[in-house]
């Protein structure tokens, strides 16, 4: 079966990713690469064990409570932006990002949904201009990652959320 093969070169360098639970063929595909770090939303008390076990296969792991998943979907995405834009992958994707802003009043840069522990978690990225030289170099702009959920363990509470944000200095 080569999807452990295909699935460690399609990570980016450096990637960090989110986990529900104790995928074991993941952890092979995590220790082929060497330089992944992986989330572990514990959703059934089994997310400390598979952490102890990606740390025995050297892969960095952090053990996060299923209450921290929304957390883990906003950094993750906040994670997947950045390096996208910077990376420039896929090409075209950096001419992009900086072309224009998409501030949290307009139409969201991206957007997406994740399911962990079965909650859906819905995700807004909106980007904005945060400093220019007059001549419109030397650019810094906000990402901000906006994840809602429903927390069905609190009727009545309505829709949640959670935000993450980073500052981007545009290359030279």
């Amino acid at each position: 079966d080569p999807t452990v093969d295909e699935l460690a070169h399609a990570l980016p360098d450096g990637a960090r990713v989110a986990v529900v639970g104790w995928p074991d063929r993941l952890a092979q595909a995590f220790a082929r690469r060497g330089d992944v770090e992986v989330r572990v939303i514990d959703v059934d008390g089994d997310g400390p064990g598979f952490v102890r076990h990606l740390e025995r296969l050297d892969v960095d792991a952090v053990d996060v409570a299923g209450s921290g998943a929304a957390a883990a979907v906003a950094d993750g995405e906040l994670s997947r932006v950045v390096r996208a834009a910077t990376l420039d992958d896929p090409p075209g994707e950096l001419t992009r990002f900086w072309a224009q802003d998409y501030p949290t009043s307009g139409a969201a840069f991206s957007t997406g949904s994740v399911s962990a522990g079965g909650t859906a978690y819905d995700f807004e990225v909106h980007t904005q201009t945060v400093l220019s030289e007059p001549d419109g170099t030397n650019r810094i702009k906000q990402v901000l990652v906006t994840v809602t959920w429903w927390g069905g363990q609190r009727q009545g509470h309505g829709r949640l959320s959670t935000q993450a944000s980073r500052l981007v200095t545009e290359p030279e």
